[in-house]
């Protein structure tokens, strides 16, 4: 009976051991990932002095991990195999945050995009549609993903938000 609990007692140590070994290698692994909430939304900004909002598209990115994040690129991906398109976002708005962005722990970024351009509501909206979304507007919109690239290969992509959805869904109708 003695033997039987000192095999058993061993084979308890050695599997803790390699339930340790395994714990602390995923833990030290986890630290080195980059972690990155990202929102793509749509948003009126309301400054004082104006009489109407302004529209933007907001392109929300947290830190959430503890290791830095360098935003090297921002870009849309739409459509599946053969038929995927994927266009690199360009920014050049004065509220919005410049790329390249370095976001440490905690720290937040916010990409800008004016919907609307000399008069024109929405223009940005509307040749977003004409220009990617075709042949069927409504299926590729389904397919619209956000892809925030950083410095090291790791890339974040997300989908649009209901609220830039259903913006999207008003002006295809």
């Amino acid at each position: 009976m003695l033997e039987v609990l000192n095999v058993i007692g061993t084979w308890l140590a050695g599997i803790g051991t390699i339930a340790a070994a395994v714990t602390s290698l995923w833990f030290a692994r986890r630290e080195n990932k980059i972690e990155l909430a990202v929102k793509v939304d749509y948003r009126q900004l309301v400054t004082r002095g104006q009489s109407e909002a302004t529209d933007l598209l907001r392109i929300h990115v947290v830190n959430k991990g503890v290791r830095p994040a360098n935003i090297t690129k921002l870009g849309w991906f739409v459509g599946r195999f053969k038929n995927k398109k994927h266009l690199v976002q360009l920014l050049g708005d004065v509220e919005s945050d410049t790329i390249p962005k370095m976001l440490y722990e905690g720290e937040e970024a916010n990409f800008l995009i004016h919907l609307s351009r000399e008069n024109k509501p929405f223009v940005w909206i509307e040749s977003f549609i004409k220009d990617v979304l075709q042949p069927n507007p409504k299926k590729q919109l389904k397919t619209l993903r956000l892809m925030v690239y950083t410095s090291v290969g790791q890339n974040f992509k997300t989908k649009i938000d209901h609220s830039l959805n259903n913006l999207f869904l008003n002006h295809i109708s």
